[in-house]
């Protein structure tokens, strides 16, 4: 941990994930943790990590002082309790739970994305598409052009395309048609598009990825 006084932490499951802002001045800092706070539930939240469950927290932490000024708050089974962290140099002043955006892995550009980035650069506004899952693959069709993407397992796959349908319906957005069951036939005519667009067949048959 650097030198600042005070510092905004990412924690999953209790364990410091990442420092996302860190400051010596306690109004900087809680205006930065306000922010944080405040920040909208992302269209597909990050739920599972490294084959865990997630749950976020963000922390406000303080070098110590010598007193105790760390608030009270319940724990699971309603306790209460004042937050404390591992680190003997600091101590929690304020906790709460934390929403993290998930990604999905763009084969076309070999990185990460986020559903924001899809929908910028791969659903068009006006035109018709279509949004297909396959196994743990996420398939856009925009006519002849077929762009694809990966999540860990089918059941994450699964649950990006209920992700979209929702957010599809609270927006109002009907250019876009989800296609989530196939019949054998149909699955094995979107193999062979995909196989013939360059995808390998390997690639394609997996169910989750590493």
């Amino acid at each position: 941990m650097n030198l600042k006084k005070y510092h905004i932490i990412l924690f999953n499951n209790k364990r410091k994930k990442k420092i996302l802002f860190s400051s010596n001045l306690r109004k900087t800092v809680n205006q930065k943790y306000k922010e944080l706070k405040k920040k909208t539930n992302p269209i597909f939240p990050l739920k599972i990590l490294n084959r865990e469950k997630c749950f976020f927290e963000i922390a406000l932490v303080e070098r110590r002082s010598g007193k105790e000024v760390g608030k009270l708050r319940k724990d699971t089974v309603g306790r209460w309790t004042r937050n404390t962290i591992k680190n003997q140099d600091y101590q929690l002043i304020e906790v709460c739970d934390h929403t993290v955006e998930g990604t999905l892995y763009d084969h076309q550009t070999k990185t990460r994305v986020t559903v924001q980035d899809i929908l910028f650069n791969y659903l068009p506004k006006v035109e018709m598409s279509q949004l297909f899952s396959l196994n743990n693959k996420i398939v856009i069709q925009k006519e002849d052009e077929f762009s694809l993407f990966s999540l860990k397992t089918v059941s994450e796959s699964q649950r990006f395309m209920e992700c979209m349908s929702s957010y599809f319906r609270m927006e109002g957005i009907a250019n876009c048609l989800l296609v989530t069951d196939f019949s054998t036939v149909q699955r094995k005519q979107l193999y062979n598009i995909l196989e013939n667009k360059g995808f390998k067949k390997s690639l394609l048959y997996k169910h989750y990825t590493q």
